[in-house]
């Protein structure tokens, strides 16, 4: 795009970027859910319709700020294609003008199907979904255990069984928060890299995270339904507002399924977040405060543009047009304006931008009516010479309604 924005795009510039865009899509992979949320974005808040197919109207608005695409979007080879969840399956090409848009039936059936989506989210779904989206990603995100405690780090393995896990290892820098902030002394400085636990209910059904912090005994042998069990000597504990278990470490710590041993004494204290079922996941990590401050690059994205040529002549109008309204009542705003409208006259001719912003000023202050009359009379030629990119017609009736000449 910004490529393309250049005010001299070079075609082999042009091509290259094109061919870079399309080799990193490639290498992407399964879209992640930020992505299938960009498309669902693109197809109603920029670029959405609501009516029938045969007969609708805009309101997203990259069509209404827009004049060439809100009339090219009306031509018959842009298929109007009815709206539902299968919009997330389509990509979208912001350099491009769209070869297809989805028509919602109201703003009530669009609620309908943004509710269907967000159901099916990591964040709102939890359990093994959730899981196995975010082991995907093999990114940095954040795990909700059913107790609040939320655990930041990169998610590496869950073990099975698939519908119901019971074990979790995180690798890289780990956090554990409550309500979106690190919990003191449980951030990425003190947990260092990795983790790895059991979660659920005990044996005997109980829930620990139903306890409360004090009733967590000195001496810990706990077996879990899963068949893991966890022994060793209690270490820190962390709470919530509310006195109950959050986490816990387990120093001298050995971890066992049945014959099989997991973890043991050698690797010092294990961390046991607690919790019974997974209630979300969703990328990156819970507080940003996870992340080190780090000093912002002195890049500037987009580049600073340098225009020249018509261009540039036209931007210069532009700027004296602005420095003349800043006192609207003064003399020099009509000799002014008047001069714009010879170069616009002699240079641009085609020019309709500039043009409806003098009329607006004019109607605004009701001065100069043979001007307006003239600007008036250009607008419309420029509109019969380009009538879908130059909608003049409406334009002027708004300012016939908004600013009604005195009779």
């Amino acid at each position: 795009s910004e490529v393309k924005e250049r005010a001299v795009p070079a075609p082999r510039e042009i091509a290259a970027a094109e061919a870079e865009l399309l080799a990193a899509a490639a290498s992407l992979g399964p879209p992640s859910e930020a992505a299938l949320l960009s498309r669902l974005h693109w197809w109603t808040v920029e670029y959405g319709l609501v009516g029938t197919p045969d007969d609708y109207r805009l309101y997203g608005a990259g069509l209404l700020s827009s004049l060439g695409e809100s009339h090219s979007c009306r031509r018959p080879e842009v298929r109007k294609l009815p709206f539902d969840a299968g919009c997330l399956d389509l990509e979208y090409d912001i350099t491009r003008p769209q070869p297809q848009l989805f028509v919602a039936e109201s703003f009530e059936q669009l609620e309908s199907v943004l509710d269907e989506v967000s159901t099916g989210l990591a964040q709102r779904c939890g359990g093994a979904t959730a899981l196995a989206r975010a082991r995907d990603s093999r990114e940095l995100a954040t795990v909700e255990l059913d107790s609040g405690i939320q655990i930041s780090g990169v998610l590496s393995a869950v073990a099975s069984p698939a519908d119901a896990p019971d074990w979790l290892d995180f690798a890289g820098p780990c956090a554990l928060a409550r309500d979106g902030r690190i919990l003191p002394d449980w951030g990425p400085g003190e947990l260092g890299d990795g983790l790895r636990f059991p979660f659920g209910r005990l044996a005997d059904g109980s829930a620990l995270s139903a306890l409360a912090a004090g009733e967590l005994p000195r001496e810990l042998e706990l077996l879990f339904r899963s068949g893991v069990r966890v022994a060793g000597r209690r270490g820190r504990v962390a709470a919530g507002e509310d006195g109950r278990l959050l986490a816990f470490s387990v120093e001298d710590c050995r971890v066992t399924r049945g014959e099989e041993q997991l973890l043991g004494p050698g690797q010092g204290s294990v961390v046991l977040p607690v919790g019974e079922r997974v209630r979300a996941a969703f990328a990156g990590p819970s507080d940003p405060g996870f992340h080190t401050d780090t000093e912002f690059s002195p890049r500037r994205v987009p580049a600073r543009k340098v225009y020249a040529g018509e261009t540039a002549r036209l931007l210069a109008l532009y700027r004296s047009a602005l420095r003349l309204w800043e006192k609207p009542e003064a003399p020099e705003l009509l000799t002014g304006f008047e001069e714009l409208e010879d170069a616009l006259c002699e240079q641009f001719p085609d020019n309709w931008l500039l043009r409806w912003n003098l009329l607006e000023c004019l109607c605004k202050v009701g001065r100069g009516p043979e001007l307006a009359g003239r600007l008036r009379r250009q607008l419309l030629e420029v509109e019969s010479r380009f009538p879908d990119d130059a909608p003049v017609s409406t334009g002027l009736r708004f300012l016939d309604e908004r600013y009604p000449e005195p009779r």
